[in-house]
């Protein structure tokens, strides 16, 4: 083999290991020779690609190129040209590759091409994902210069709404996205509230929102990404059914993407940025990562600020908690709360409801911010209402709502639909509204913290309203203490004044100096009634009267008496607390308002139905008689009444001159002796009377032409005779019977008369009663004519009553007695037979008079009648 043979073998050894394709094209780019790299790389045998046409593997737009080149080389045979095309495989694949190619010459004239093919396949995907790489830092950089951008804003925003607003405003404004929005969702996300949005469709955002065929937003993206607290994408807007009230929009603004990123700081939901973008590949991973940590930042940003808020909102609570422990009203209370629950809370309306006892009902009272002051517009909440006010109020659980009509509640401020009612223990309710989601935990405490505080105020002034209520009770307590001291002992010295008195005039007397004493009272007086001329004539009096008796009118028939005229008309207590009230209404208030009389009052002096008078005191002291004061002065009205009426009947019995009545009653059918002589038809006679108790007295009277069967039988059918007995039956019957109530002789007794005779016979009572001679006849005679309206005063007799010495009553004694009857009772009396126990039996005392013990107790029984009959028989 020559060397140029050699030279030609190893040039084609090497061509046939190059693993690049090696071709030649004859002038009609017909392939003449090709390498084992030429077949495996277009899938063609060796034999399948010579003689074919290069167009076997080249597209009719490469042809068109590649006839241009060769044109070019066959102009240009010295320059080697490079060239990227598309390969296409037997099996059809396509196959990226560039060629280096140069012309062949034969005898100076073109006579085809010659080159090489290789595969940059892997090579332009390196290319590609070079580029990827590029076009995602570039992006990643725009992205992190909105970022960037944001966190900027963040720091300067002062406010949540321009945090949220300059992040809507920065992510739209980016060439990546193309609108972006910030939204709070409802409880269970059944509601979604916008807070702020900007970019392309702002204007339609809010319709959108509000379409009535929006289906569950828990099925849209952004309910997902706070349930799960991750971004949530979507690829195709258009095509999300959660979206369907969005396509139209978002076909029109070319939003073909979406990202919903969670706001969310640690427990608490801030809500969802969405974020649209017209790039279709937009959202990827690492676009995501940012956006989530974009999410986060804000959620970060918003809390400090919250946390700032609260801050100055709690500081602001705790001015407000200073200030209400000073307030002392309800009202400034409730007033100071709802101020403070808007300005400090930031809350857009609140409202106190107080819990009206009188009616049961929750009404109320004071509002403020954009709840209207007129609270007569708010509701009434009453047992049976379902709202949570009152449920909240009865439950004693606070309770918040996105619906305030939920609560019963009118608005009339978009903001105001979130609510919140919080129990104020026993006083009420309070209400705030703002916008939706704003009563989240921290909000709720700062809410509860109000509430707890009012109620502690409004706890601390009824506490100490109780407290100065009891304080006053106990001041008037003592104060009425120490006036009933000064009463019962000015009582006690008049009652030591009435012990000392033996005469009426004494009594009254003694009764007005004591009053008056040591400056006690200003004036006292005591007058009784003259029927004759209808006036109150004064019996006694002491003190500063001035003039003051003879200046005003005692009549007794006229329409503004005085107050001494009113009690003897009524018998009742008559006070005047205060003279100077409608000091024009009566004459006799100026008068005594000129003398310093400032409260009066007057009692009767009543024993029974005898009227002794009225007693009037006057003080310099403004209600001075209360109702203790009242009935301690009628207390002393019924003593000295007591008084007189005893020393009237004590001198009726002592005094030696007499006035002696003689009364006719006709027809009385209703007290106790004329019923019964009606009854058996039958005369009486009056003997005696014996007080059982204050109710009963035992009466002793003779009958006269009536059986002792029909006597019996008519006290037996009488209600008012506890009991009865035939104490003696000869000519007459003499009775002996315990009657219940009044009757003639008590009534008389009582009035300060001694009654001497009272007999029935056919119908008529006659009745003889004995008076002192001080006794006031005219007014006994009225007294008798009131109890006994068919009265007859018959006549009126003065006469002298014998009285006895002690002497005279034992000689008379000794004359009724017998020598014997006198001796058995002195040795009897001597010997101890009546003490007790007894010092000497009957049988003693008969063996020391050597008789028999019946004949002793005979002579015995016999001088006892005769003693008593001395002592008791007034006839």
């Amino acid at each position: 083999m020559t060397a140029r043979g050699s030279k030609v073998e190893q040039y084609r050894s090497l061509v046939e290991t190059v693993p690049d394709g090696v071709y030649i094209l004859d002038a009609e780019s017909r392939f003449t020779s090709v390498n084992e790299g030429m077949v495996d790389l277009t899938g063609y045998t060796r034999d399948e690609l010579l003689g074919a046409s290069v167009s076997l593997i080249l597209s009719d737009e490469t042809m068109d190129q590649v006839a241009e080149r060769r044109t070019y080389l066959a102009e240009h045979p010295e320059d080697v040209l490079t060239a990227q095309y598309d390969l296409y495989t037997k099996a059809g694949a396509e196959v990226p590759v560039e060629v280096r190619f140069r012309a062949l010459e034969f005898d100076e004239e073109f006579s085809g091409t010659a080159g090489v093919i290789r595969d940059v396949s892997d090579r332009l995907d390196r290319q590609r994902e070079i580029e990827r790489q590029r076009n995602e830092l570039d992006e990643l950089n725009r992205i992190n210069a909105v970022i960037r951008d944001i966190d900027q804003a963040l720091v300067t925003a002062g406010t949540r709404d321009e945090i949220e607003q300059a992040v809507c405003d920065r992510l739209a404004a980016a060439d990546q996205y193309v609108f972006a929005w910030i939204a709070e969702y409802g409880r269970d996300s059944d509601a979604v509230v916008p807070r702020a949005w900007a970019g392309a469709g702002a204007d339609d955002f809010g319709d959108v929102l509000d379409a009535s065929d929006t289906p569950s937003v828990e099925q849209a993206n952004g309910a997902t990404a706070l349930r799960t607290e991750t971004v949530q994408t979507l690829k195709a807007v258009q095509n999300a059914r959660a979206f369907a009230p969005w396509h139209e929009s978002a076909g029109t603004q070319d939003l073909r993407s979406m990202a919903s990123i969670p706001l969310v700081y640690g427990d608490v939901e801030y809500g969802v940025l969405a974020v649209y973008s017209g790039r279709s590949s937009a959202f990827d991973d690492r676009e995501t990562e940012v956006l989530g940590e974009l999410g986060e930042t804000i959620s970060h940003a918003i809390a400090a600020l919250e946390s700032e808020k609260r801050e100055q909102s709690l500081t602001a609570l705790h001015e407000s908690t200073r200030g209400l422990l000073h307030t002392e009203m309800h009202d400034d209370i409730g007033r100071l709360v709802v101020e403070r629950a808007v300005s400090d809370l930031a809350l857009s309306g609140a409202l106190l409801y107080r819990f009206d006892d009188t009616e049961n009902a929750l009404v109320p009272a004071v509002s403020a911010g954009d709840f209207t002051s007129e609270t007569d517009v708010h509701p009434t909440f009453r047992p049976g209402d379902d709202s949570p006010v009152w449920t909240g109020f009865v439950d004693g659980e606070s309770s918040t709502a996105d619906d305030i009509e939920a609560f019963g509640l009118d608005s009339v401020s978009a903001p105001m639909r979130s609510v919140i009612a919080v129990p104020l223990g026993e006083h009420g309710v309070f209400v705030g509204a703002s916008e939706v989601g704003a009563f989240d935990r921290s909000t709720r405490k700062l809410v509860d913290l109000l509430a707890a505080t009012a109620e502690a105020a409004f706890d601390r002034v009824e506490g100490e309203t109780e407290l100065r209520e009891r304080d006053e009770r106990l001041r008037e307590q003592n104060e009425q203490l120490v006036r009933l001291n000064r009463l019962n002992e000015l009582i006690r010295d008049v009652d030591q004044g009435l012990v000392q008195a033996t005469t009426r005039q004494e009594i009254e007397t003694v009764v007005c100096d004591r009053l008056t004493g040591a400056e006690r009272f200003r004036f006292a007086w005591i007058g009784e009634q003259d029927s004759a001329a209808d006036r109150v004539v004064p019996r006694a009096w002491s003190g500063a009267e001035g003039g003051y008796l003879d200046s005003v009118s005692l009549e007794t028939d006229g329409e503004t008496g005085e107050p001494s005229v009113e009690t003897i008309r009524t018998g009742e207590v008559t006070s005047v607390p205060n003279v100077a009230t409608d000091l024009r209404s009566a004459p006799w208030r100026a008068e005594a308002f000129s003398r310093e009389f400032q409260s009066v009052v007057s009692v009767p002096l009543s024993y029974g139905e005898f009227s002794f008078g009225g007693l009037t005191v006057y003080t310099d002291e403004v209600g001075l008689f209360d109702e203790v004061g009242q009935a301690v002065f009628a207390e002393l009205g019924q003593t000295v009444a007591n008084a007189i009426n005893a020393v009237e009947t004590k001198e009726a019995l002592l005094t030696d001159r007499v006035v002696e009545l003689d009364f006719r009653l006709h027809d009385d059918t209703q007290s106790f002796l004329p019923r019964l002589a009606t009854q058996i038809d039958a005369e009486i006679e009056f003997e005696g009377i014996v007080p059982v108790s204050e109710e009963s007295s035992r009466i002793i009277f003779t009958v006269r032409g009536a059986s002792p069967e029909s006597v019996r039988s008519a006290l037996d059918a009488s209600v008012s005779v506890e009991s009865y007995r035939l104490v003696a039956e000869d000519d007459e019957a003499l009775y002996e019977a315990t009657v219940a109530g009044p009757t003639i002789a008590t009534t008389l007794a009582e009035h300060g008369g001694s009654p001497q005779t009272i007999s029935v016979r056919d119908g008529t009572v006659h009745i003889v009663i004995e008076l002192p001679q001080s006794a006031d006849v005219r007014e006994f005679v009225e007294t008798f004519h009131d109890r006994y309206a068919g009265a007859e005063f018959v006549a009126r007799r003065d006469r002298e009553r014998s009285m006895q010495t002690r002497q005279e009553f034992r000689v008379a004694l000794e004359e009724t007695l017998t020598d014997r009857q006198l001796e058995v009772l002195k040795t009897a009396f001597y010997s101890g037979y009546f003490e007790s126990p007894r010092r000497t039996s009957g049988q003693e005392l008969a063996e020391s008079l050597r008789v028999s013990a019946p004949t002793v107790s005979g002579h015995l029984r016999a001088a006892e009648r005769k003693f008593l009959s001395l002592v008791f028989d007034h006839r």
